[in-house]
């Protein structure tokens, strides 16, 4: 499956392993995290990988998940299809494509894998993620599992290369501070896109250059 002309600046940027990083990622970092919060005893850290699905070559898009309104940690947010690493998985594309088929159906034959952006690593779940990038060449047959999704939401490159805006987000260990993308202004029902999925974003956008 061949990669529309659009992404050859994300594709060597990958490839070739200059990746925006740190620098890029921290720029959607809530208040109060430091480029040290990845750093941690590798005993301790668990797993896990996120599909960042790009389609649409005439306006470039990105899709978006959220996450039910279940209680758990990241209840209700606007997330990246994904999930921690389980036996058998070749790490972390296969733990992507897997995560993104069970939770959307999306089939391993539409995607096209471009690379990986750096990990980040999240605190409250000690989880180390790493973002990995991938073409749709179709959504068609796209069909969400309700337990772990509650909306699909195609979003346009553009709206993530405006300005970001700071609001208050309540976390398990009280309110912080953080950048995030309004992502439909005409859905005020929506949260806002913010914390490490914010954060590979604000990479991606980086990685992908100006076109």
């Amino acid at each position: 499956m061949g990669l529309p002309a659009f992404l050859s600046a994300l594709k060597t940027c990958l490839e070739g392993g200059e990746l925006p990083g740190l620098d890029a990622q921290m720029r959607m970092a809530p208040q109060g995290r430091t480029p040290e919060a990845g750093s941690r005893d590798a005993g301790t850290i668990r797993y896990a990988a996120v599909l960042l699905v790009l389609f649409d070559e005439r306006d470039p898009s990105i899709l978006l998940i959220r996450r039910p309104d279940d209680g758990s940690t990241h209840s209700g947010e606007l997330a990246f299809p994904g999930g921690g690493f389980e036996e058998g998985d070749v790490f972390p594309e296969g733990t992507a494509l897997r995560e993104a088929h069970e939770e959307l159906g999306l089939k391993r034959q539409h995607l096209s894998v471009i690379g990986t952006l750096s990990p980040i690593f999240i605190p409250v779940s000690s989880y180390q993620v790493v973002p990995v990038v991938a073409w749709a060449e179709t959504l068609a047959g796209v069909a969400p599992a309700s337990d772990e999704v509650s909306e699909v939401l195609p979003v346009p490159l553009r709206v993530l290369r405006s300005a970001p805006v700071r609001r208050v987000f309540p976390t398990p260990s009280g309110e912080i501070v953080a950048p995030c993308w309004i992502i439909h202004d005409d859905r005020p029902d929506l949260p806002p896109l913010w914390g490490a999925s914010a954060m590979a974003a604000s990479e991606l956008i980086d990685a992908c250059g100006e076109s």
